[in-house]
């Protein structure tokens, strides 16, 4: 009698798991981005559950589990990644020289008690969407006081950012399957030198160890700009399919 009830222990403990693996499966194919697509859209992190009260930037409401972007910071419930996709800008690798760099805001979700840069009051305070952050320079405002904020600066880090006015980008492959976004070049920052721009590049295999390599990777891409964190297994796959291009 005994036996048969650990088999059956056994058994529900190992359907549960399957079950909820299929889930998280299921969940992560839904924010993943179509092979070869050079669109500029957010890179998800699904959640199972927040660990403090979360928003969805796109409907405004409380969210329990969803996804966040790693490069912007942005979050969304299950049901919204496709239209923050279609209305949330994200961080793009470049952007034309002429415009300068300006803040990205992004709204919400910020830690409680953190102070705007513009007034003396705390932001992030009430129980709902408000107030916003830089995603490039980590500044903090009211949705009243973000108008009167100055050029982004890119921040604190601003030494180790390559700029995305500073980044040309083309695109290589004929089919649209093997089609990739890479770097054509990158200028040095005309605001400042070269004893003080040292832009930092990171790799980093995200299966390696317990997962800190994923966990570095997630937040610099937070700090970055996204083309100068990557992973070395994507890396090889970019690499691999260039070579097969050009042999064609």
């Amino acid at each position: 009698m005994v036996v048969i009830f650990a088999y059956m222990l056994v058994s529900v403990f190992l359907v549960t798991f399957l079950i909820t693996k299929a889930w998280r499966r299921l969940r992560a194919r839904h924010y993943e981005l179509p092979a070869g697509s050079a669109t500029v859209v957010h890179r998800w992190c699904v959640v199972d559950e927040f660990d403090r009260p979360t928003f969805c930037a796109v409907s405004g409401r409380s969210i329990v589990e969803g996804a966040y972007c790693e490069v912007c910071g942005v979050y969304v419930g299950d049901e919204n990644a496709g239209a923050a996709d279609r209305t949330l800008a994200c961080k793009e690798p470049s952007t034309s020289a002429a415009n300068g760099h300006r803040h990205l805001w992004v709204r919400g979700n910020l830690p409680p008690g953190i102070g705007c840069a513009i007034c003396p009051n705390p932001c992030g305070s009430a129980k709902e969407l408000c107030d916003v952050r830089c995603s490039w320079c980590g500044a903090v405002a009211h949705d009243d006081c973000h108008d009167l904020m100055g050029s982004c600066d890119l921040g604190p880090y601003r030494n180790s950012i390559v700029p995305p006015n500073c980044v040309r980008l083309r695109c290589i492959g004929r089919v649209r399957s093997s089609r990739r976004v890479v770097v054509s070049s990158v200028s040095e920052p005309s605001d400042r030198s070269r004893d003080t721009w040292r832009p930092l590049i990171v790799m980093a295999n995200r299966k390696s160890g317990r997962g800190d390599a994923e966990r570095l990777l997630r937040d610099l891409r937070g700090i970055l700009n996204p083309i100068q964190v990557l992973s070395t297994l994507l890396y090889l796959y970019h690499f691999l399919s260039v070579v097969l291009i050009n042999a064609r």
